[in-house]
């Protein structure tokens, strides 16, 4: 007769030192879940915040839609050049950049889409191209003295321009 020894290496064994090694500690356990929780924690924190990007440009008021549009353009600009930090810029997206370019060489090189900054204390215009990256022009703001309404209007513009949601027109000078 063969005599097997509880230690020889079965899988059923019932042995209490056999069932202890086969078995994770409780440190271990503790440190899966910990790794588990802050791993979901991880993802519902960046699922979070895109969702409240996603809904802060999709469905915020209008004039959060396009206080936030100035604020990511004004962030990809601040990285291209300085740009005056005491006030917050007029926004325009250019739309008939035909017209604009046969009357002023300040709209040659841009394209309809691209966005325009005016900064009226300081007296800048700035065309940026979304597509690019890159500034298409910069220059002067001229006041318009002529003018009933007494706006600040870029030097170079004529022809209509969407800001926002609205369209004007600002005079040659």
């Amino acid at each position: 007769m063969i005599k097997i020894s509880k230690h020889s290496g079965l899988s059923d064994c019932d042995c209490p030192d056999c069932k202890k090694d086969s078995t994770p500690t409780k440190k271990s356990k503790r440190s899966k879940v910990f790794i588990v929780l802050v791993v979901v924690a991880v993802v519902l924190a960046v699922a979070g915040w895109y969702s409240y990007d996603y809904y802060r440009s999709h469905y915020g008021t209008d004039q959060q839609k396009i206080d936030y549009e100035i604020q990511k353009i004004v962030a990809h600009v601040s990285k291209l050049m300085v740009l005056p930090i005491d006030e917050t810029p007029v926004l325009a997206t250019i739309s008939d950049i035909e017209t604009l370019s046969k009357q002023q060489n300040f709209f040659l090189g841009a394209a309809n889409g691209d966005k325009l900054l005016i900064y009226q204390k300081a007296l800048k215009a700035i065309i940026w191209s979304p597509s690019s990256g890159k500034l298409i022009n910069v220059g002067p703001v001229i006041y318009d003295q002529n003018a009933n309404n007494k706006t600040l209007s870029p030097a170079t513009a004529s022809a209509p321009v969407e800001t926002g949601t609205t369209t004007s027109k600002t005079k040659k000078r």
